[in-house]
């Protein structure tokens, strides 16, 4: 075998391994998904934090690059990554989210799509959630309109290490794939990203926000009796040391006397009022 042969040989076996590693097999079924890489990576939005979005790629690395964090996705090995988006545009690779090397599956319906192939990167253990592995995973869903990929976020997950994408692609139709999906609607561009410097973590979800106000409440009511508690147990002891005795320590205590019949009377002033602009209107109204 000449060299020519030799290189022509080494070309197609190339080709091939490249080919079997992005065929997906369930039965008799094969399908080969090796279109769908891309020569960059697809690029999503993250769900949890607007100045967040992942890079990845299907059955072959992402092509990126972060000079100032070259070991964090580093180019070449990395399937998926999560990229930090700065207010000027710069990017900063995050945090890796899945190696370059990755396998076909058989989902069962996982997040209301129909039975079928999923791409699953891997990475190492959750530094956040003990038991968790930094995972990606990559559905296909059967849109016939789709002719061009159209990738969509699932969910993401920043504290259990986790990415769920789908790309919408006719590809996916084939087997026993339901008709077209719906196409999905461009994503909204929500808030500005974080500016340099802010906390990595700025950006609490719906959950989040709703959890602190709670926390806010909490807060101001405990300062609200902690200061009620603190005017009584004060004027108390000052009073008593000027020879107060009984009801008469009892801080500002003919104003909190008078309490009651000051709420009476205006409550009464109120209603007189009401009564008064009725009044008023049935007058306005016979005569008109």
């Amino acid at each position: 075998m000449g060299f020519v042969d030799s290189v022509i040989a080494l070309l197609a076996f190339i080709v091939v391994t490249a080919d079997a590693q992005c065929t997906y097999t369930d039965g008799s079924t094969s399908k080969d998904f090796s279109s769908l890489t891309q020569q960059t990576y697809f690029s999503i939005n993250s769900v949890q934090y607007n100045s967040y979005r992942f890079f990845f790629n299907l059955c072959a690395p992402i092509s990126f690059s972060d000079p100032s964090n070259p070991d964090v996705c580093p180019d070449g090995s990395t399937g998926s990554c999560e990229i930090q988006v700065l207010s000027e545009g710069a990017l900063i690779a995050s945090e890796a989210y899945g190696s370059g090397t990755g396998s076909w599956s058989k989902h069962n319906g996982d997040h209301g799509i129909a039975p079928g192939p999923v791409w699953t990167m891997t990475g190492g253990p959750c530094t956040r959630e003990s038991g968790n592995t930094v995972t990606s995973k990559i559905y296909l869903e059967c849109d016939e309109t789709a002719i061009s990929p159209n990738p969509a976020m699932i969910e993401d997950n920043y504290w259990e290490c986790f990415m769920y994408a789908k790309i919408y692609t006719n590809l996916a139709c084939f087997g026993n794939a339901p008709g077209p999906s719906p196409f999905p609607a461009p994503p909204s561009p929500g808030p500005p990203p974080a500016p340099p410097g802010a906390p990595t973590r700025s950006s609490p979800s719906t959950g989040d926000k709703d959890e602190e106000a709670k926390d806010i409440g909490m807060i101001l009511s405990i300062v609200f009796f902690v200061c009620v508690f603190m005017y009584l147990a004060v004027g108390a002891v000052y009073l008593h040391k000027k020879g107060s005795e009984g009801w008469d320590r009892v801080p500002n205590r003919e104003f909190w006397t008078a309490m009651p019949g000051l709420i009476s009377d205006g409550f009464s002033f109120t209603k007189e009022k009401i009564k008064d602009w009725y009044n008023s209107r049935r007058g306005y109204t016979s005569a008109s």
